[in-house]
């Protein structure tokens, strides 16, 4: 919020030089990238929580195979539930 009105009191100055627009530009992609970033981790979180939550429910309570972790049963349903 800040930074908004740092620049927009540059503008009404008119000492928004170059240097100044370039250092705006990398300080606002610094931002949005790290923003970026962090909604993508949660994202990518949210994800795993809801494949590892419905596939073990459904290996351990539907399909009950001998060892837990089959990979015949695991890899493919993974893939499905991933896939969706």
């Amino acid at each position: 919020m800040y930074l908004f009105f740092y620049c927009f009191g540059l503008l009404q100055n008119g000492k928004f030089t170059e240097k100044n627009k370039i250092i705006l530009a990398t300080v606002r992609m610094t931002l949005q990238l790290v923003g970026a970033g962090y909604v993508l981790s949660w994202v990518i979180f949210s994800m795993f929580v809801g494949t590892v939550g419905v596939l073990g429910s459904y290996v351990l309570i539907i399909i009950q195979p001998d060892p837990w972790f089959e990979p015949k049963y695991m890899i493919p349903l993974s893939g499905m539930i991933i896939g969706n």
